[in-house]
């Protein structure tokens, strides 16, 4: 939905009549008039972020436990009285 919002700042949409989300904030202004002023160092930055993600994914995964299964009964069965 963020996306959406962001939808109603892009020129190119709003030259098509697309308006987007229509309660995009100051928030996603602010946000919007930001990665347009430093889309080149954006970019640039989003690359590193993307390159150290794929390097430590290894990691990740190596640290990520089983999940500890339920012991004992997981349902029960419930009489409601309706009035």
């Amino acid at each position: 939905m963020k996306l959406c919002n962001f939808a109603s700042f892009d020129p190119s949409h709003v030259k098509r009549n697309v308006s987007g989300l229509a309660h995009a904030g100051r928030g996603d202004r602010q946000i919007w008039d930001e990665f347009n002023a430093t889309i080149g160092s954006c970019s640039i930055e989003s690359q590193k972020a993307l390159a150290r993600n794929r390097w430590n994914k290894n990691q990740l995964i190596a640290q990520v436990e089983e999940p500890e299964l339920p012991q004992g009964p997981t349902e029960s069965l419930r009489m409601l009285e309706l009035d």
